[in-house]
């Protein structure tokens, strides 16, 4: 409609859009079924998550088993921990905040193991995201497609969520990882 007016561009810098497009040529060989071919796109409404949310413990439990149905992981080989999010501001040494973490994942053994913490259960949204977050490292790294020592593991993981149509669910909690590694 505003074609005359605004024309399209990307919105990536070129070393960004071959990277994003590298990745996803990557996701698609790896994995077989996603929204990129024909997957549902998963939206934050009754129709994906039909379960009432009280920001319960349980509550968050049938929400990654739902987002563990969507992810194609067998909500049956993930523990889930809480943890004390209220930890105290962090900031690195260029005087930068540094968000502490909402999630963790541990694999290494039969079970995946994903802790949350406590101050994100008052957020249904933005739980989901960090769900499928976690849920996007047994993906990779309990699958052993990647190491989780790529210099990109963080970003991968996002676009992983993306890759399997959750990425609505991370649109509003934007992360900048800050990385020791470089290419």
């Amino acid at each position: 409609m505003f074609g005359w007016l605004f024309a399209p561009s990307c919105p990536c810098d070129p070393a960004a859009k071959a990277w994003v497009e590298g990745r996803l040529e990557w996701l698609a060989d790896e994995f077989d079924d996603h929204a990129f071919n024909g997957r549902r796109i998963v939206l934050p409404t009754p129709a994906f998550f039909p379960d009432p949310y009280n920001g319960s413990r349980p509550a968050a439990r049938l929400l990654l088993d739902k987002v563990c149905g969507y992810m194609d992981v067998d909500p049956l080989e993930v523990d889930l921990e809480f943890f004390k999010g209220d930890s105290p501001l962090c900031v690195n040494e260029s005087g930068d905040y540094i968000p502490t973490a909402a999630g963790t994942y541990q694999g290494g053994g039969a079970t995946s193991h994903i802790r949350l913490a406590e101050t994100e259960l008052d957020d249904q949204w933005q739980l989901a995201g960090t769900i499928a977050h976690e849920l996007a490292h047994v993906r990779l790294m309990g699958e052993r497609r990647v190491s989780g020592r790529e210099y990109d593991n963080e970003l991968l993981t996002d676009l992983t969520v993306v890759f399997f149509g959750l990425g609505i669910f991370l649109a509003n909690s934007p992360r900048n990882w800050d990385s020791a590694y470089t290419r």
